[in-house]
């Protein structure tokens, strides 16, 4: 495992973080025994990095990896997020604050390394999706930003960030108001534009190469979405039910019809697509950390073996490049 530094933080994280979500399943319900067995496999190869939040399973991620983590290795690096409810933004100071006092509770632990807003993001509440917070929400006299300032002050926690969904426009004047040490990304195989340039034909959500902002400014980046909920692996059926929609442009659907054609370009490679998806995120050094949900002990080799794997070759890249020029057409 090779490690890289979050940004201008003091932190160094493993380049393949653990992702502990409802959607991978394994932290949110009660298999204790492949819980243990899984998160120390991914100690012994190297992972120091779990991401968490409040609202993955009610509270019972956390709640999982507190109970474990805590037996391991003090190096374990562990960040948690907040999700308001449009009920609760009227009083965001206290119910930040609230949040992550039970969410300490839940990890066992007496502060956290990084805690991130988890609602999407954009002007006035309005955006597609659902639980969407405005910038007012986060930097009025009593918002969320006052809330994590006052929890670093009183040593709750170390670092802040964002989570980097919602409206890309709104996105870059957070980042731009440099408050903010960390941001997960989305970015991927499927949606390259945090990190690439697309033209007018993409019809995904354009990011706007926010990850080259950020590295200017110096926020640490993780990645999220890199096997897309599925779509980039050899296993797309294991997902039943409705589906979240992170990214607009990038349902579920759409994008296992876009992996097939990566996949049809991956047809003479030796590793498989999840792979060369976990390798494409780690080819931008920008990127402290790719984030992996795992829903079994025996997917850790596959995805922590690309730590320090080679880049891909750029014959496959300008394939790749070809089917983002035409949104995958």
């Amino acid at each position: 495992m090779k490690y890289r530094k979050l940004g201008k933080t003091d932190i160094t994280v493993s380049e393949v973080g653990f992702g502990t979500g409802g959607i991978s399943k394994l932290m949110v319900e009660e298999d204790l025994q492949e819980q243990n067995s899984a998160i120390g496999k991914a100690i012994q190869n190297g992972i120091t990095y779990f991401d968490t939040a409040a609202a993955y399973g009610n509270g019972k991620s956390e709640e999982n990896l507190g109970r474990i983590i805590n037996e391991h290795s003090s190096d374990i690096i562990i960040g948690t997020k907040i999700r308001l409810l449009p009920q609760q933004l009227e009083k965001a100071y206290s119910e930040t604050i609230e949040s992550v006092e039970r969410s300490l509770d839940r990890l066992k632990r007496s502060y956290i390394d990084i805690i991130q807003i988890h609602n999407f993001i954009s002007e006035d509440r309005k955006w597609p999706v659902p639980l969407s917070i405005s910038p007012h929400d986060i930097f009025k006299d009593q918002g969320i930003l006052k809330a994590f300032k006052e929890l670093k002050k009183n040593n709750k926690v170390r670092y802040f960030g964002i989570t980097g969904l919602g409206d890309p426009k709104v996105l870059d004047q957070i980042i731009s108001t440099k408050e903010f040490q960390t941001i997960q990304i989305y970015y991927n195989l499927l949606n390259p534009s945090a990190g690439h340039t697309v033209n007018h034909k993409f019809t995904a959500i354009n990011y706007n190469l926010i990850i080259e902002k950020c590295r200017k400014i110096g926020i640490g980046i993780l990645g999220i979405r890199a096997l897309a909920l599925g779509a980039l692996t050899n296993d797309t059926n294991f997902l039943a039910g409705e589906l979240p929609l992170l990214s607009i442009g990038s349902e579920y659907n759409m994008d296992v019809q876009r992996a097939e054609k990566i996949k049809s370009i991956l047809t003479e490679s030796d590793e498989s697509i999840s792979e060369t998806s976990v390798r494409f995120i780690l080819d931008n050094d920008a990127i402290s950390s790719v984030l992996v949900g795992f829903s079994k002990e025996n997917q850790i080799d596959e995805i922590t073996n690309c730590s320090g794997s080679p880049k891909i070759n750029e014959e496959t890249m300008k394939k790749i490049r070809s089917l983002w020029d035409t949104d995958f057409q």
